[in-house]
């Protein structure tokens, strides 16, 4: 199965966050689509970059995190 990836400026590639552990949370490929789901593209990249200190909700109060 090919993984298309998404990156901020095309830098860094965020599916090599897959299968590690940021804020005591496993992170799987999965998760990160659910989390572009919740709270964006943009929202899961800050949550990565800020090794999960920033976390976005959706509209009903749903985070990255949960």
């Amino acid at each position: 199965m090919q993984y298309q990836r998404f990156s901020k400026n095309g830098s860094v590639n965020y599916l090599i966050k897959a299968d590690s552990i940021i804020a005591n949370i496993e992170v799987s490929v999965a998760g990160l689509i659910a989390g572009c789901h919740l709270g964006g593209v943009q929202g899961v990249i800050n949550f990565l970059d800020s090794k999960g200190y920033r976390n976005p909700q959706d509209a009903y109060g749903t985070s990255i995190f949960k």
